[in-house]
């Protein structure tokens, strides 16, 4: 299982400590995924000229929901002006990442619409993963894994039947095609769907929250509240504890320094996940 560290563009202090293990990082399956609607021009070309971001397995997802609340609804015009640039960065930076979601706000600007931006990029030559939402029904499914190499299953929408997500998963391995649970690391689900990757903005709760992250086989992902003390601890569970220092969204070189312990329970599950799909047969080329 491949897993996607998110929301990398809210802070570049996370930035440096990744940076640093980007090499141990690619070992254990683990990438970045950008959000194309959130970063800045900038930001954009930094992506590109950030060449350390080349050791790293890389995915961009539109960030389309960010603007599909009703409170930032943008015109027509606005959305088709940010989909030309979206189209125009993907086929400038293909060369760079895996795929590009395309832009599932069908609840908003309809099916018809959506589909015709997914030709679009499929046309293009765009790597594309489709995001199937539960409204687009099974012969969409069908279709998305016919159409393209990767797929995304939302595991946000209410009323979802879980054994239902389990034989989507399965058509699509059978059909070669790697699904990509958005916002997907519980653990529980994990060991029942058999899914290529997911992403989680989960590595960033020792920036807002000064919590660390811990893998343990039995108990899964748990978290570590960071306790004030007067200096950095390694414990014996391989989390650590810090004094955190300032506020909220402020960050010490020291609280960069304890990014490895969280970068090492969320590899630890990667490579935990992987070998429990192995045993059972589902086993990706890459």
């Amino acid at each position: 299982m491949r897993l996607y560290l998110a929301a990398t563009h809210l802070g570049n202090w996370g930035k440096s400590a990744l940076r640093q293990l980007a090499p141990e990082l690619a070992n254990h399956r683990i990438g970045l995924l950008d959000s194309f609607w959130t970063l800045k021009a900038d930001a954009l070309q930094a992506a590109l000229s950030d060449h350390w971001t080349d050791q790293l397995d890389r995915v961009m997802d539109s960030g389309a929901h960010t603007f599909q609340q009703p409170q930032k609804l943008i015109t027509r015009t606005a959305i088709d002006q940010m989909v030309n640039a979206y189209l125009e960065y993907a086929l400038q930076a293909r060369s760079r990442f895996r795929w590009f979601a395309e832009l599932d706000v069908e609840a908003t600007y309809g099916m018809t619409w959506v589909d015709g931006i997914a030709t679009r990029m499929l046309e293009s030559g765009l790597p594309t993963c489709r995001v199937w939402h539960r409204n687009r029904g099974m012969e969409a499914w069908k279709a998305h894994c016919k159409a393209s190499e990767y797929v995304g299953l939302s595991l946000i929408d209410k009323g979802d039947n879980f054994d239902h997500l389990i034989a989507l998963c399965k058509y699509a391995y059978q059909q070669g095609c790697k699904v990509h649970a958005f916002a997907a690391t519980d653990f529980r689900r994990l060991l029942k769907l058999p899914v290529y990757s997911v992403d989680s903005t989960s590595w960033m709760l020792l920036g807002r929250y000064g919590i660390v992250w811990n893998f343990d086989p039995t108990r899964a992902l748990s978290t570590i509240k960071v306790k004030q003390l007067e200096k950095a601890i390694t414990l014996d569970t391989g989390a650590a504890a810090i004094a955190l220092g300032g506020r909220p969204g402020t960050y010490t070189q020291a609280e960069i320094e304890l990014l490895p312990y969280t970068m090492k329970a969320l590899s630890e599950l990667c490579d935990f996940i992987t070998e429990h799909w192995r045993k059972r047969g589902v086993v990706y080329d890459d």
